[in-house]
């Protein structure tokens, strides 16, 4: 069995999906931590600083899971950071604009 080279755009296209892995992984954590934060404020009122981190981050939802996508996307650009089949110019480069 056979397994086809990469091509230029099977790359751009990992690092397209790598790259909304780590916004959605970013967006989780924040989106938890918050929701985490505002369910132990209702449970503990007089909570604040670090022990309302401490009680945010250790909540029922867990709030650094999401940040699995962040290391995957990583790991994506990681791997298709200058790749040979992709073009080394950028994407806006333009030979004829000099």
């Amino acid at each position: 069995m056979a397994v086809a080279a990469p091509r230029a755009a099977s790359v751009r296209a990992l690092r397209a999906v790598a790259i909304l892995f780590l916004a959605a992984g970013v967006f989780g954590v924040g989106l938890h931590y918050d929701r985490n934060s505002a369910f132990e404020l209702e449970m503990y009122p007089s909570s604040s600083g670090l022990e309302l981190a401490r009680r945010t981050l250790t909540a029922a939802a867990p709030v650094l899971a999401r940040g699995s996508k962040v290391v995957l996307g990583l790991l994506g650009l990681a791997y298709t950071h200058r790749h040979p089949e992709v073009d080394q110019q950028p994407w806006f480069y333009n030979e004829g604009m000099q």
